[in-house]
């Protein structure tokens, strides 16, 4: 069983309007002669097949038939590039049991596939122009039902899109076991992308990053892009929306080609890294807006043209970017670079498969596919390699600032211990200035009380002096044993002793250098307790 072939979207980029002929080839070909084997597996068409070109007035199937102008081509793939012209296909099948003719191509807007069944035709129809339900067979490709026994039929293929048209012969055993591997895989692929998708939002809604967001989006409108061109959408979501089927796939080209521009942006960070880049790429978002608006109202193969010319202006440009941060120190963008590589390749293989350089095997048949999926896993590899890198950045920076924290705290409470050490040192100064100001202050004091009670001992001196003189002259005038006599005596003893006391003052209060000399301690005493006696109580007797 030979692979089922996948057509692919960019192959028209590199064919144009003067491939509409085919190779070079015999004027007649043989019939398609199909064993019973054969006839029970999947067999390709290829070099069983005349190719004639419609001039531009639309013909009738028994004009087309009669025509002589039929050329004949060897190639496996039958690919016209842009052209809106009608494609006439003759090719005659002898085969010994009734199969299925499948045209693994879903974009094509109008495949009528005409049989001569008595003086007409018997004639199926399927494309992007007839509602999915009016097709011979529920299948995401065209495919049309053949009686056994040897037919010549005769085929019009007409498109907006790129016209290709690899046909094959089935049987509906070998077409059961295709479709159940063909639904597997591109299933499988959408589930993948989606998946991804849907990760990556809850990414975007727990970091808030805005790339994330953009990758959503691109990976949706990928996932579209592929749904549409493969058939999926058009046979499972909108069977009768036939307008949508046909410029759904430019649309979305020009979605995933403004969300690609947006997702470099964001995840190379063009705007405060490489701000002419950046504007740059801004000029291709709003050029991929205006062909999204555009599309409904100017849709041709010239516009086709230019979302081609977009795909591959916007590939090269974010190849050469991710090279730029890749070496200015970005290492995410190699994941980056991985990804719009892989795409680069998957475009790359589908041009040459479509110009029959590659065998029509199932990986040169579905890279444009493959390239999808490991477009979106590298991309998701991107941004969380991208997300590492922050948070290694992060980490580094939070070491850093916990260790010039922890030195500015050590520093500070070295700075605090000296200051509290400085506050104690100088509430203990302040504690012995005060004391001393204290103690001044009682010095001045007791010198100023020096001071009073020697000028009042000097006055009081004199006073004494003449009381002693003029009792002592009274006692020596008077009588011995009189009255008289005994008070002038006591006077005496009272006025010298207050002369004492006076004299003691004096010497306390003069100013003077102070000589360490030996003194009698009884008559240093007894002249303190002169001194003191008057301030004792009166019961309070001092002996000596």
């Amino acid at each position: 069983m030979s692979p089922p072939s996948q057509p692919r979207i960019c192959a028209w980029l590199v064919l144009a309007s003067s491939l509409l002929g085919c190779a070079e080839a015999p004027e007649r070909v043989s019939p398609l002669a199909l064993s019973s084997a054969q006839a029970a597996q999947q067999v390709s068409l290829a070099g069983h097949v005349e190719v004639l070109v419609e001039p531009g007035q639309a013909w009738t199937a028994r004009e087309a038939a009669a025509q002589e102008g039929y050329r004949a081509t060897a190639r496996h793939h039958l690919s016209f590039g842009l052209n809106e012209n009608a494609h006439w296909l003759r090719f005659t099948v002898d085969a010994p049991r009734a199969g299925l003719l499948e045209v693994d191509y879903a974009p094509l807007d109008h495949v009528d596939l005409y049989r001569l069944a008595g003086d007409g035709f018997d004639v199926q129809r399927a494309g992007d122009a007839v509602p999915h339900g009016a097709w011979p067979r529920d299948h995401r490709v065209p495919t049309f039902e053949l009686p056994a026994g040897r037919h010549t039929y005769l085929m019009r293929v007409q498109s907006t899109s790129p016209v290709e048209i690899p046909l094959r012969w089935s049987s509906e055993e070998a077409h059961a076991r295709a479709a159940r591997f063909d639904a597997a895989w591109h299933w499988g692929l959408l589930g993948l992308l989606l998946g991804l998708a849907l990760y990556n939002l809850f990414l975007f809604v727990s970091l808030r990053d805005r790339s994330y967001l953009w990758y959503v989006l691109y990976i949706a409108s990928v996932s579209g892009l592929s749904a549409t061109h493969a058939g999926l959408g058009f046979q499972m979501l909108w069977p009768d929306a036939t307008w949508w089927n046909s410029v759904g796939i430019v649309v979305l080209i020009g979605a995933s080609i403004f969300f690609m521009a947006g997702f470099t942006r964001s995840f190379l960070s063009l705007g405060l890294r490489m701000p002419r880049a950046d504007q740059a790429m801004q000029v291709v978002a709003a050029v991929a807006l205006a062909h999204i608006v555009l599309t409904p109202f100017v849709f041709g193969a010239l516009w086709q043209v230019l979302g081609a010319l977009l795909v591959l202006g916007i590939l090269a440009f974010a190849c050469t970017l991710g090279v730029l941060r890749w070496r200015a120190g970005f290492s995410s963008a190699r994941w980056f670079l991985l990804a719009y590589g892989a795409m680069s390749l998957g475009v790359a293989i589908s041009i040459l498969n479509a110009l029959d350089v590659l065998p029509p095997v199932w990986v040169s048949a579905e890279a444009f596919q493959i390239a999808f999926a490991v477009e979106g896993l590298l991309l998701s590899l991107a941004l969380g390699d991208r997300v590492q890198r922050y948070r290694r950045a992060l980490e580094r920076h939070r070491r850093l600032l916990e260790e010039e924290v922890a030195e500015r705290t050590e520093a500070l409470s070295r700075a605090n211990t000296s200051l509290r050490a400085e506050i104690a040192a100088r509430a203990e100064r302040e504690a012995e200035h005060a004391q001393l100001t204290e103690e001044m202050r009682h010095r001045q004091q007791l010198e100023a009380l020096g001071r009073l009670a020697g000028g009042v001992a000097h006055d009081m001196n004199n006073v004494l002096g003449s009381i002693v003189g003029f009792a002592t002259l009274l006692e020596q005038e008077l009588p011995d044993g009189s009255r008289q006599h005994d008070d002038a005596a006591a006077i005496v003893r009272s006025a010298v002793r207050g002369r004492d006391l006076t004299a003691n003052l004096l010497g306390f209060a003069r100013r003077g250098k102070r000589i360490r000399t030996q003194v009698s301690l009884h008559t240093v005493v007894a002249d303190a307790l002169t001194v003191l006696r008057g301030t004792f109580r009166e019961r309070v007797e001092v002996a000596l």
